[in-house]
């Protein structure tokens, strides 16, 4: 058997596998640099490190290590669980919401893959996440936590805390559905306000073109060189003059004779004599 035609084919392996070995190291410490260098998708979860705080002060409070600190009580614990389950139910579900949208741009070349890559590993430390929020759960409310005895809060856990989330939801819709309606409101009065100025002055000057209609058509006036209305003035014949033109026609119809005699006259004869009385007494005894 020859040992130097199995040798070189072995030694053709090896050096295949142990670049192929390299390699993969080489390429799964560049994308851990790569993924340390990438900034969260989410900023820092407070509520979880909040929780994560209390969980160690109540250890050190039941391991006496430390005496001056305080027991923590259980409802603290459960509240800051759900406080951060809540939290991650809230980022859940904007994964959810952002994800087509994402994949779409992706698939039109219009995003990068560090965008891709930094969204898939929040989508990971989610998972991580929720998981973590389910076995703290269980380990408070199930056998060895401090709730009772064969029960968990797991399953339930996330249930409370959607509920929590659709009532902060419909509350910030109500506040800015009354935000709007109060600005709306406002626009809407200063709207009619604006359309009653301007009805109001239509009208105004409506009425200034038909009182100078009616001045121009108001028969027995005229306008003077000021603007002000000057009245035409008519005379009515005098009483004692009507009363002397009704003498002298009854007196003319007597005696046939259609003389008439003016007021002036009568001054012009009694001058001359009183001649003009004789003359009438004449002509009557005739």
């Amino acid at each position: 058997m020859d040992w130097f035609s199995l040798l070189l084919p072995l030694g053709y392996l090896s050096i295949l596998i142990l670049s192929l070995a390299t390699f993969s190291h080489l390429y799964r410490r560049r994308q851990a640099l790569q993924a340390a260098k990438l900034e969260p998708w989410f900023p820092e979860h407070t509520p979880r490190n909040i929780y994560l705080t209390l969980l160690e002060q109540a250890s050190a409070a039941k391991s006496g290590s430390d005496e001056k600190t305080q027991q923590v009580p259980d409802s603290l614990l459960r509240a800051a669980l759900l406080q951060r389950s809540t939290t991650n139910i809230r980022r859940l579900m904007q994964l959810r919401a952002q994800k087509p949208a994402l994949m779409t741009l992706q698939q039109r070349g219009q995003v990068g893959d560090d965008l891709v890559q930094q969204f898939t590993f929040a989508e990971k430390e989610m998972d991580a996440e929720l998981r973590d929020c389910v076995s703290e759960a269980n380990a408070l409310c199930g056998p060895g936590g401090n709730g009772v005895q064969g029960q968990t809060w797991g399953p339930s856990l996330f249930q409370s805390a959607g509920e929590i989330v659709n009532q902060e939801n419909v509350r910030n819709a109500v506040t800015t559905v009354e935000a709007q309606r109060e600005q709306e409101r406002r626009q809407w009065m200063e709207g009619r306000r604006a359309v009653r100025e301007g009805s109001s002055k239509e009208l105004g000057a409506e009425d200034k073109t038909t009182d100078a209609k009616d001045e121009t058509s108001r028969p027995g006036t005229a306008k003077t060189s000021d603007g002000s209305d000057d009245a035409v003035v008519v005379e009515k014949p005098n009483a004692m003059a009507m009363e002397r033109q009704d003498s002298v026609a009854s007196s003319g119809e007597g005696s046939g004779v259609g003389e008439v005699t003016t007021p002036g006259a009568g001054t012009s004869g009694s001058g001359a004599g009183g001649g003009g009385k004789k003359k009438k007494k004449n002509k009557k005894k005739a």
